[in-house]
């Protein structure tokens, strides 16, 4: 079951991280005047996509042990869990800032301030977070009210999305401020 559901997955994930490696690979210019950007987005990546791993995981045992009902509406769990894991990420980007700027080359922030570019981080997380957070949420109820396994569909699939979401967000919320 679980080989049967995941092929489709692979395959997914494969073509969405082309189509990342493809996007960056175009934003190269960009990317290549602020090198520091370079060095987190990797980080980034892995900050977001283990924050959807935990999302669809605790949504699928709420789920399974009848926390939250199979159907959208708000619950107090839903808003603690949301709140809980965005502190999280931004204590986690705001630790990735700190040493991000530490260990870079020193001409690294000459364009931009380092203030300016922690706020441009902690701007990414949280839309980067409510994005996730809502695909994660409504996924899981969707592919339950369908019998699937929110797990094996979903922890892939977000991971793959976050190595692609992550870097058009960060550029996008990088070209608004730069």
């Amino acid at each position: 079951m679980i080989v049967k559901e995941s092929i489709i997955i692979v395959l997914l994930t494969s073509f969405l991280g082309l189509i990342s490696g493809i996007y960056l690979s175009d934003q190269y210019d960009l990317l290549s005047s602020i090198p520091i950007f370079i060095m987190v987005i990797p980080p980034l990546n892995a900050c977001i996509g283990d924050l959807s791993t935990i999302l669809i995981s605790k949504f699928t045992t709420y789920l399974y042990i009848g926390l939250i009902p199979p159907k959208i509406q708000k619950s107090e769990t839903l808003r603690n869990n949301f709140f809980a894991l965005l502190i999280t990420g931004i204590l986690s980007v705001l630790f990735l800032s700190i040493i991000s700027i530490i260990i870079s080359p020193p001409n690294s922030l000459s364009i931009l301030n380092p203030f300016i570019y922690t706020f441009i981080l902690f701007i990414t997380i949280i839309v980067l977070f409510t994005v996730f957070f809502i695909i994660c949420f409504i996924s899981a109820i969707f592919l339950f009210k369908h019998g699937k396994d929110p797990n094996n569909i979903m922890i892939p699939t977000l991971t793959s999305t976050a190595d692609l979401i992550t870097p058009i967000i960060l550029l996008i919320i990088l070209q608004i401020f730069i």
